[in-house]
């Protein structure tokens, strides 16, 4: 894999091992009180799908239907072969990690599909296997007033974070969360803190 032109990478409620990331299932929904998979509806239509199918914003993002006549939440373009499920991909971001590049992984802490529980597991562990101490112990983070989910960091090059209310898509489900998360990663900051309001009850 070429890294020359890449300085960051993010990426999302991701597949990264099959057995831990779906045997966490079982926990999510017990932990949730969830008492079957259709409690969950991960594909919701709205008009979020309109407005990623205009012209304008298209042209804007630079993206090219390719093989469909429209943008959807769930189509069969891709065609997954199951057997690629059982191919981790934990070890991509480890490779990536030490070429110097800054990983932050997320996800939506309400995704039934894969569940931060996995996910969480797998990156504390790839820290550990990389030799990464933890620079931002775990601590919420904020959007404006509201908590907006909890990160965690290691070696100030791998982070993971959840966003508070995002399901499988947590942009399509918290867009404002989601857009407050990438933007400091792009600036290559930390997730704010709550201390503006601990100064104003001061004041």
């Amino acid at each position: 894999m070429s890294t020359e032109n890449i300085a960051c990478y993010q990426i999302g409620n991701p597949l990264l091992e099959y057995n831990t990331d779906f045997n966490s299932r079982a926990e999510f929904f017990w932990s949730h009180g969830l008492e079957s998979e259709e409690a969950v509806d991960v594909c919701v239509e709205d008009k979020k799908v309109k407005y990623l199918n205009r012209e304008d914003v298209q042209k804007a993002f630079r993206a090219q239907l390719v093989g469909i006549t429209a943008w959807t939440i769930c189509n069969d373009v891709l065609n997954y072969k199951m057997q690629d499920l059982d191919t981790p991909t934990i070890h991509i971001l480890g490779r990536l990690v030490n070429s110097g590049i800054r990983v932050w992984v997320y996800s939506g802490d309400q995704d039934s599909v894969i569940p931060l529980i996995g996910t969480r597991i797998l990156i504390n562990g790839l820290a550990k296997e990389l030799g990464l101490n933890t620079t931002v112990a775990c601590r919420a983070w904020f959007e404006g007033r509201q908590v907006a989910g909890w990160t965690q960091v290691y070696g100030d090059v791998l982070a993971f974070s959840t966003i508070r209310g995002g399901s499988h898509e947590a942009p399509f489900s918290q867009p404002q969360r989601s857009l407050a998360l990438f933007k400091v990663f792009l600036a290559g900051n930390s997730l704010p803190e709550a201390l503006f309001i601990a100064d104003q009850m001061q004041t």
